[in-house]
């Protein structure tokens, strides 16, 4: 049987896709797919669906996927997949980024969470449930305001109700203390029971929380009120904002892009998916980066305290040998004495316990968090150069061949080809794409920080200027780097385009250069030495300029 054939079953299909991501063993396509799993639901007999036995909860499931999915539009876009496993990678990213998070994790604990299950079951029990529900909401490509306000929701609905609870017993135990004082208090056998202000009070939330978790997503989610947001900022705050964050360079960006994708709703839906699955994916990665980190660091503490506790080894253990000798005289001239045990006479290892915890330290945490970083960061990868094949696509193929006349204009270009236009836009879309993915990477770390300046604000006010100015002295260099490095590829870019058309005319016309006598051929030579020089020239310039970069990029 050969070992590459695909399987035909659907879960083993979908299985042996997803490792194909890791180790791909045979060209994975980035083509756009008409397949869909929400068109599953519009195939659905309504007659079959009233004789099931399951009728009454299909038939409102059924009808909640119809009105809120997003293939439920008429447009092309909207009803084709960008990629085949499009909505499984959207699913398995929001599944994984609400699996990991444990609510309030990094803002009320200082050193986060160090693993997945939590301290209590029955909060794992109901994270699980709604990861999977957010996972099943995200494969039927439902609305992104929707499954983004239940992910909302399932954050802020239990730091509510602690809050409630925690405000409620302490204001209602403060009063009762008044009362009770200088009384002899006996203790309480049974709980108390949660009186008519407590329920009520918990019943409001759990009523208000869902719509207003929906309608804030779908209000920051609006155009009109995002620009007029932005409008209503105070000028310093909005020009702070634009120092910190290349807010300009971005929108540039995105203009450069969207002028050679005409279809508008296909760049939206595709910057939209890759938004989506990039800020779950890294926020996801960035708080098991935090446990690993700790997990850690407690090893290395343990290496710590073998050196403080046995900081000379072979001086103890003549020490010990003393006391053995000692305890041993002591035994034959004392009748009545202890005689010493094989604890005492033993001699005490201080790396066993380091030891004994190094394959549970291996197999519980560190291969976990390498199968972890792969696999998801292949899904982000994937899903990028997805999107960046496609507007690669765009701008070579769909916007060459979409006038006779730009095919012309084009050839008349000397210096000029498709690749060209095609590289640089792709440099364009991955250096816009690595700036979200390094801070969203990056986010739950600074999430840690209120926690640790609440703490030490003096740590504040000592560090934050040398900080602040460090960064702003660091950001100066990068950017003034980088406009000098893109500038020599552009360039070199240029002039390799010019000796590739220039060799290939030359080779085309051998017999007429070799009939022209010597002087056309060394003429020949000469010219293809310095476009060579030339080119080897800027991309030495070139690299050394981006490794200086690398030492200064954040």
């Amino acid at each position: 049987m050969n070992s590459t054939a695909i399987p035909t079953h659907p879960i083993l299909k979908i299985l042996h896709q997803l490792s194909s991501l890791v180790l791909p063993t045979a060209p994975l396509s980035t083509a756009p797919t008409t397949t869909s799993p929400a068109s599953f639901f519009s195939h659905v007999n309504n007659d079959a669906l009233s004789k099931s036995a399951l009728s009454l909860f299909l038939a409102p499931v059924v009808e909640l996927i119809h009105h809120h999915s997003r293939n439920n539009d008429n447009t092309l876009s909207s009803s084709l997949s960008l990629y085949e496993l499009e909505p499984l990678i959207a699913a398995l990213s929001i599944f994984f980024c609400r699996l990991v998070i444990i609510t309030g994790s990094l803002t009320s604990s200082p050193d986060g969470h160090t693993s997945v299950l939590g301290h209590d079951k029955l909060e794992f029990a109901l994270r699980l449930g709604v990861a999977c529900l957010l996972g099943l909401m995200a494969y039927w490509r439902m609305n992104y305001d929707l499954i983004c306000s239940v992910e909302l929701w399932s954050h802020v609905l239990p730091m509510v109700m602690g809050w409630f609870v925690n405000k409620f017993t302490t204001s209602k135990g403060g009063k009762k203390e008044k009362k009770k004082k200088g009384k002899k208090s006996s203790p309480s056998t049974t709980p108390p029971q949660p009186s008519l202000t407590l329920s009520i009070g918990l019943s409001t939330i759990l009523l208000i929380c869902p719509p207003l978790c929906l309608y804030t997503c779908r209000l920051f989610s609006d155009p009109q009120m995002l620009q007029s947001l932005t409008q209503n900022i105070p000028a310093f705050i909005n020009d702070a904002f634009h120092y910190m964050f290349p807010i300009h360079e971005l929108a540039a960006s995105y203009e450069i892009i969207s002028a050679f994708v005409s279809d508008k709703e296909l760049l939206r839906d595709m910057l939209c998916h890759l938004l989506f699955v990039t800020f779950h994916i890294q926020m996801g990665l960035g708080h098991i980066g935090i446990a690993f980190l700790t997990s850690e660091q407690r090893r290395k503490n343990m290496l710590i305290r073998m050196d403080v506790e046995n900081p000379n080894p072979a001086l103890a253990t003549k020490k010990n040998g003393k006391k053995k000798k000692k305890s041993e005289e002591g035994e034959e001239s004392n009748d009545h004495g202890d005689a010493p045990t094989l604890a005492t006479q033993k001699k005490f290892d201080p790396s066993s316990k380091f030891r004994r915890s190094a394959p549970t330290f291996i197999f519980f945490n560190v291969l976990p968090y390498m199968v972890q970083i792969i696999f998801f960061g292949n899904l982000n990868k994937f899903a990028f150069i997805n999107v960046q094949n496609q507007i690669h696509r765009s701008v070579r193929i769909q916007e060459l061949f979409d006038h006779d006349s730009h095919l012309t204009a084009l050839a008349s270009d000397g210096a000029t080809s498709p690749d060209v236009y095609a590289g640089s836009m792709d440099t364009v879309v991955g250096t816009a794409y690595d700036i979200f993915n390094r801070k969203l990477f990056s986010l739950p770390k600074l999430m840690i920080l209120p926690g640790v300046i609440s703490r030490q604000p003096l740590l504040l006010v000592k560090i934050f200027p040398f900080i602040f100015l460090t960064d702003m002295l660091k950001g100066r260099i990068v950017a003034s780097v980088t406009d000098k490095v893109e500038q020599i590829q552009r360039e070199a870019r240029d002039v390799n385009s010019i000796r590739q058309k220039v060799e290939q005319f030359d080779m085309k016309n051998a017999e007429l250069l070799r009939r022209s006598g010597v002087g056309a051929t060394k003429f020949t030579q000469r010219r293809w030495d310095e476009l060579t020089l030339e080119y080897q020239a800027k991309m030495a310039a070139g690299d050394l300029l981006r490794r200086t970069r690398g030492y200064f990029l954040w």
